[in-house]
């Protein structure tokens, strides 16, 4: 896993030393309140793209989208400041271990990750906090968070390569695992990433 520096704070970590110092180090506090908390807030976000998307279409859609997306290009460079790699990974380990790092620590996923090949990688997420709230259709707001992270790992300029991602299985329609598939993109195009996001936002508008 990447090296923690001693010095940055961690993506979204800046009100940490205050939980701890109010709930951890004092006790009395249900970790499970905050899977309940954390449900409640994914839930409000859901209900607020759904609704926006139904009084204004495309445009209000639009406008969620690229909100979530720089909430993850905010946390994809944050995590590019925060943490520091090994020394001689390849891209595609490079890859690998940030897909890993985002899973466990953002999406507080535990996870499979394997490397297949130098151009390849993959991973299982083994459970998912939202796997009994939301649907398949549900998951779909994380795709433009994973966007944003993306873009940042893209223009940090610490890989030659630009990747591409695209989930193969879903907990929610009955997989074992979610499974996702990295690979490094080799054409100037769109993500295949991208162009799904795009299908599965215009079905919500379009009313399919």
């Amino acid at each position: 896993m990447p090296k923690e520096s001693e010095n940055k704070g961690l993506p979204l970590s800046s009100p940490e030393s205050g939980f701890t110092r109010r709930a951890l180090d004092r006790g009395g506090v249900d970790p499970r309140a905050l899977l309940r908390w954390g449900q409640m807030m994914a839930v409000a976000l859901l209900e607020v793209v759904k609704a926006v998307e139904e009084k204004y279409g495309a445009e209000g859609q639009s406008l969620c989208i690229e909100s979530m997306e720089e909430v993850g290009r905010r946390v994809g460079g944050e995590l590019l400041k925060s943490v520091e790699a090994p020394a001689g990974l390849t891209d595609i380990e490079r890859i690998s271990l940030l897909a890993s790092w985002v899973n466990r620590n953002i999406y507080a996923s535990p996870e499979y990750p394997q490397v297949l090949s130098e151009d390849e990688c993959c991973f299982d997420i083994l459970w998912c906090p939202h796997q009994d709230i939301y649907t398949a259709r549900d998951c779909r707001i994380q795709r433009y968070l994973v966007q944003g992270m993306l873009d940042a790992f893209r223009d940090s300029g610490l890989m030659e390569s630009d990747f591409d991602l695209e989930v193969q299985s879903l907990i929610p329609l009955g997989a074992e695992t979610c499974h996702f598939r990295i690979w490094r993109k080799l054409d100037k195009g769109p993500r295949a990433w991208s162009r799904h996001s795009a299908y599965l936002a215009g079905r919500e508008t379009e009313g399919s």
